[in-house]
């Protein structure tokens, strides 16, 4: 290969010196350099993304502190009502009867609630308003985010402790 590489003439030899570095250069921009920004794109969309959630998660915190601050600061008073009926009566209420899964005892004086594709601002108003005019605390919650935005699925654990 190499004695028919000599054996051409000048011009023939740099126009294939010239064609080898284009096509190098072509394939070191396919191969390489367009991968890579596509995936620092990518990421990019990744980390817009993340820190949109990480926003979202660090308002939801502080709205649950307040719930949680205000549940421990109040008297807790109101009628004597079971905790099933409770909730099922203020989440009908508050219209969101239709997002409410499961709701099942968990023991004397707690209930566990599964709620799928609410609005996470209306779940946040009910469990304010149950929590404020009852002696009723939350245990545990995990809140998933869902699909679209500010629509969440919810699992709670609910104590009255009154009830104990």
């Amino acid at each position: 290969m190499r004695r028919t590489f000599e054996n051409l003439s000048p011009s023939e030899r740099s126009l294939i010196l010239v064609a080898s570095v284009v096509l190098f250069a072509g394939l070191i921009y396919g191969l390489v350099w367009r991968p890579l920004q596509a995936d620092l794109a990518n990421q990019a969309s990744k980390l817009e993304s993340n820190q949109k959630t990480v926003e979202w998660m660090r308002k939801s915190a502080q709205v649950l502190a307040r719930i949680k601050t205000q549940t421990a600061a109040q008297g807790r008073k109101g009628p004597r009502q079971s905790i099933l009926s409770l909730v099922d009566q203020t989440a009908r209420k508050a219209g969101l009867g239709g997002t409410i899964k499961r709701v099942e005892p968990a023991g004397k004086g707690k209930v566990r609630i599964r709620m799928e594709s609410v609005a996470f601002d209306d779940m946040i108003s009910w469990l304010e308003g149950l929590l404020g005019q009852s002696a009723i605390s939350i245990e545990s919650i995990a809140i998933d985010r869902g699909d679209p935005l500010g629509l969440v699925d919810a699992h709670l654990t609910l104590l009255d402790p009154m009830a104990q």
